[in-house]
């Protein structure tokens, strides 16, 4: 579409938007895979103690392993043509719903349950955090755009409804029902820990035992629960390996995405022909998948990976579709001068609306790239002073 209405420098510009979205999104799957099997007792028998350095994780629970085994899990099957069924998303997507009740229900019980109760090792002390820190407006923007972002994928989404006219009100209620769930869970689980909440937040439930057992001190002064419920041992396994789990099933997808439109991009017009050759998909995908990968050993942390990849997300969810919008207005004015409107047209169909998308996508771009650049900026030259003091 950017080639067809916006013509090729549109396509290039869409096309490094959404290349360096994919690999920053492959590459937080990565890191969310190792950071929540390495957190989980179950898996890597860390101990609750392990939660509050990150020094002891990475020493004792071999995070570099755990990339590795995603590695040999997604790797193959990124090479292969896969396509989820319907029936795989709809249960994941009860799934993803069913993680959002456990991890907010689990919080109400503990207020609930009393200011002197704690659900969590470590105990979580009560807090009352601000409401908002505008400070942090750079911050969460760039997630925001990373955790809602579909726009790429549209027109596969698209295709099996037969009724297109419903795709707005579809797409919409997508927006309210997802924007709610994300609400909730920033509000209530930001404000429960506080300061004391991890990047990937269901890793802070390593520690759930929804009130039960016995905690017992070892000779050696560290600290462990014992006689845990059934119940809260599940929910805690729960919490925090199911995003490994999620993360398994929608990278091969993003990286099959991704290494198609390397292969289009590098073979242009003979694109159809290229697909057709098992090399040329293969060695694509590797370059989709296997970077992000090594990405992952060497940056960890989500918040990092997010708040610079994520930039990109502006640009593709607010930049690129008013642009389609504005120069596909104008052919079909051009070529089709008595049809005003489409099946699609809305009280938001026009060139102003859509010029004011496409500049609030540009400021977000430069708002937050800035931020970013200023603050890492700022680190650097505060090393370098200390350095020569």
């Amino acid at each position: 579409l950017c080639l067809m209405f916006c013509g090729s420098q549109s396509l290039v510009g869409y096309m490094a938007a959404t290349g360096l979205y994919l690999y920053g999104a492959l590459w937080a799957y990565a890191s969310v895979f190792a950071n929540a099997l390495e957190s989980s007792d179950l898996v890597s028998g860390c101990g609750y103690a392990g939660l509050l350095e990150s020094s002891d994780l990475v020493s004792g629970c071999g995070y570099a392993g755990f990339i590795a085994l995603f590695s040999a899990i997604v790797v193959p099957l990124s090479l292969l043509d896969l396509r989820e069924q319907i029936a795989v998303q709809v249960s994941l997507s009860g799934c993803r719903l069913l993680m959002v009740l456990a991890m907010v229900g689990s919080i109400m019980g503990d207020a609930l349950a009393g200011p002197e109760a704690f659900h969590f090792d470590p105990a979580v002390p009560h807090q009352d955090p601000p409401l908002v820190r505008w400070g942090g407006a750079y911050i969460l923007l760039p997630i925001a755009a990373y955790a809602s972002i579909f726009h790429h994928s549209i027109p596969g989404l698209s295709q099996p409804v037969a009724d297109r006219a419903q795709l707005a009100s579809i797409f919409g209620n997508v927006f309210v029902f997802t924007a709610a769930s994300y609400c909730l869970i920033g509000l209530v689980v930001g404000y429960y820990f506080g300061d004391d909440i991890q990047t990937s937040c269901n890793i802070n439930w390593g520690g759930y035992h929804g009130g039960t057992g016995t905690l017992v001190q070892d000779a050696d002064g560290t600290q462990h629960r014992t006689d845990v419920a059934l119940w809260a041992k599940a929910l805690s396994a729960y919490v925090v390996l199911f995003p490994a789990l999620d993360v398994v099933s929608a990278f091969p997808l993003n990286a099959i995405t991704l290494g198609n439109n390397l292969l289009g991009a590098h073979f242009g017009e003979k694109i159809h022909e290229a697909e057709k050759s098992w090399h040329n998909r293969t060695r694509f995908r590797c370059y989709a998948c296997l970077p992000p990968i090594f990405g992952a050993l060497l940056v960890r942390d989500l918040g990092t990976i997010t708040d610079f990849t994520g930039v990109t997300g502006f640009a593709i969810a607010f930049s690129f579709p008013a642009l389609l919008s504005i120069y596909s207005k104008r052919m079909v004015e051009e070529h089709f001068p008595r049809l005003t409107t489409t099946g699609y047209h809305n009280g938001f169909s026009n060139e102003q609306w859509a010029l004011t998308v496409f500049f609030f996508g540009v400021v977000l771009v430069v708002f937050v790239l800035g931020c970013l650049i200023w603050e890492a900026s700022g680190g650097f030259l505060l090393t370098i002073g200390r350095n020569r003091n």
